[in-house]
């Protein structure tokens, strides 16, 4: 059985809460007829600072997504809920982007049995996204363009969202990012951009239907030299076993 706490819709009492108490169709119904008072949307940045552009560029790399439904980008990142602190500190790097501010919601999956609590942010759809959706995705697909340029901040934030670190008998002896939205051919360019980088040898391997990029314990200490500084405190936890020296 689903989530019996799952607070329903206020007024067809069949649907989840999608907001103000409705669920996404009868909240329009709403709106509709007048009767929810719907703040006026703000007006978006026409640039991104550079700030923005490099956690959005690891974001692409990670977990963020650009929506090409509308005639402008909407950039949406979603994250476990115990990841909300993480997810906070990039809404306030696109918060002058948002109407809303981070939300929460919790989904049952039926062939697990089992309820997932999520947080996420979504801006408004935004001409200062279009240049990285247009970059990003080709025919729809998740592709990496061949200027990408890494730095040790968009590292770092690609870290966070799908890199981890592998122990052996309680030893670090591996880095891996899960790269498993890309191709082989665009995880190759990525391992080769990021062995540039670092000065350290990454290599693909199969991973869960995809690919992902590893580096020996050589490596990822290197990198951690790197990056160590660009780390969000709310995701320090992923390097604290590893000693930087």
């Amino acid at each position: 059985m689903g989530n019996t706490d799952e607070k329903l819709c206020g007024l067809c009492n069949v649907r989840k809460i999608w907001a103000k108490g409705f669920c996404g169709a009868c909240y329009k119904k709403q709106v509709r007829a007048g009767k929810l008072d719907i703040k006026k949307r703000g007006t978006s940045p026409s640039t991104l600072t550079q700030l923005q552009r490099d956690v959005l560029t690891a974001s692409m790399l990670g977990d963020g997504f650009l929506s090409g439904r509308y005639k402008n980008a909407v950039l949406r990142i979603n994250r476990s809920r115990k990841d909300k602190e993480y997810l906070l500190w990039e809404f306030e790097i696109f918060k002058d982007f948002c109407d809303s501010p981070a939300r929460e919601y919790s989904r049952f999956h039926k062939k697990q049995q089992k309820t997932y609590h999520s947080s996420f942010f979504e801006t408004r759809a935004s001409s200062a996204f279009n240049e990285f959706r247009e970059k990003w995705y080709i025919n729809g697909i998740k592709d990496v363009p061949p200027d990408l340029e890494l730095s040790p901040l968009i590292i770092a934030i690609w870290l966070c969202d799908d890199g981890c670190f592998l122990f052996r008998d309680g030893r670090p002896y591996r880095i891996k990012f899960a790269t498993c939205a890309f191709s082989k051919e665009a995880t190759t360019t990525l391992a080769e951009k990021l062995s540039a980088f670092v000065d350290a040898d990454f290599t693909i391997q199969k991973h869960e239907g995809g690919y992902s990029i590893v580096g020996s314990v050589v490596a990822a200490r290197k990198l951690l030299l790197l990056i160590k500084d660009f780390i969000p405190s709310s995701m320090k936890r992923k390097i604290e076993k590893w000693v930087i020296r």
